[in-house]
């Protein structure tokens, strides 16, 4: 195994390259010492804002090298260059690290394949390892889904692989207390909703096709419910992992599907166990804490990520989930399509736009749910706050036409919030 060069040993090998070349003509030497300076200034800082400093101005030199001069260097100088750029950014994180994405970008129209090699042998040391991931591995795999365009374009092709080692490691954290309570379990839920949110028509035919369900998806999904239902004691991870479930949800391409899977993720309130249906995928729900923090983490998560198609599904009868109100924004104007032969006030008066309000997801299901939560005495009132601050913007979004006066009297569930505010 060849052993991985540190970023300063890379910087050098770079600064070497440039300095022994010969035939690069002079202004392109000069212009990329300077930009390799910068690049080395930014290395070795610890002030954040002069890393960025450093890497903006390193963006700037880089920019002003035309790509046609760009592409007359060799692939010996070329390929150095690169892996410099992708293993500093490896290391950073956020705004530096989508910096270091634009030089790569910049370099990608100088030499795509070459940018895309580099990137995609760094997802292969991700997923092609036989040991479970490690926090560091995550935290790589995270990078190249939300800072890097170039790596989240790679693991479009390489989600199911990435996904399999996921729903591989939940078992092995959960197994262990210290593992399910720490960062570890923390980050491997934060790569499932990266993945859920940014790579959404990857996961959906996984979801949402029964006939393709993926075990992988499933096994994922259970964990991140027993960690919602207090396997896992951290209030955070549970949290994020019920803004994740939602976030799968979401991945579906039509709302009535999604409403059913949100309000069988309902069933949180219940204190026996219960099965929830995802699409194509089923698991086996059984409540560990009766502490708040699931229904928070679902409430919260369902008013955060989801669409208001699902937020405005109605389960008839028969329990089949579609959707009673269609909404749609003309000229910042929301009207109400199923009513449009009526006016607004007849609307609100409507017995159906009545039930409506009493049946649809966002009022029938969530509301009251928020309501329980801020009657009770958790340790967490501050997401709880937060969560009743969501629903009320979501109803302001769908009803914000209705009547302040005749909506109100249909928004009278027994809320703290809305008797004090409304």
């Amino acid at each position: 195994m060849v052993p991985v060069q540190s970023v300063e040993d890379q910087m050098k090998a770079v600064l070497d390259c440039v300095v022994t070349e010969d035939k690069m003509p002079t202004d392109l030497s000069t212009t990329l010492k300077l930009f390799i300076n910068k690049l080395d200034e930014c290395s070795r800082s610890s002030i954040k804002r002069c890393k960025e400093r450093s890497l903006e101005e390193a963006g700037q030199l880089l920019r002003k090298i035309p790509v046609k001069q760009l592409q007359c260097l060799e692939e010996r100088l070329l390929l150095p260059l690169i892996r410099l750029l992708v293993a500093m950014q490896m290391q950073m994180f956020n705004i530096a690290s989508r910096k270091l994405d634009q030089m790569l970008q910049h370099l990608a129209e100088v030499n795509r394949l070459l940018v895309f090699r580099e990137i995609q042998r760094c997802l292969c040391t991700i997923v092609g390892k036989d040991q479970a991931l490690s926090i560091g591995d995550l935290q790589r795999a995270c990078m190249f889904l939300e800072d890097s365009s170039i790596g989240r374009e790679l693991w479009r092709e390489a989600c199911p692989s990435l996904l399999d080692k996921v729903a591989e490691l939940f078992p092995v954290i959960l197994e262990q207390e210290g593992l399910r309570n720490g960062p570890l379990c923390y980050q491997a839920v934060k790569v499932c909703l990266q993945v859920f949110q940014l790579l959404p028509g990857e996961v959906a035919p996984l979801v949402w096709e029964k006939e393709q369900g993926s075990l992988a998806v499933q096994s994922i999904l259970q964990s991140l419910m027993d960690i919602i239902l207090g396997q896992c004691s951290n209030r955070d991870t549970r949290l994020l992992a019920g803004t994740t479930v939602a976030m799968l949800i979401n991945t579906v391409l039509e709302g009535g599907e999604g409403g059913a899977a949100a309000w069988s993720l309902l069933q949180v309130t219940h204190s026996e166990p219960w099965r929830l249906c995802v699409g194509g995928l089923q698991v086996q729900c059984s409540p560990r804490s009766q502490d708040g923090v699931d229904r928070l983490a679902v409430s919260r998560g369902l008013l955060t990520c989801c669409r208001r198609g699902i937020l405005v599904s109605q389960v008839d009868n028969t329990g089949v989930c579609h959707r009673m109100l269609m909404l749609t924004d003309i000229s910042s104007s929301f009207v109400l399509m199923e009513f449009s032969s009526a006016n607004l006030e007849n609307v609100v008066s409507d017995s159906r736009f009545s039930l409506l309000l009493q049946t649809c997801l966002l009022l029938g299901g969530l509301f009251p749910l928020v309501s329980a939560l801020c009657e009770e005495k958790l340790d967490c009132h501050y997401y709880v706050f937060e969560g009743t601050v969501k629903p009320n913007q979501c109803v302001y979004m769908c009803f914000c036409k209705c009547k302040r006066n005749e909506s109100k009297k249909y928004l009278s569930i027994k809320s703290t919030f809305i008797k004090t505010y409304v």
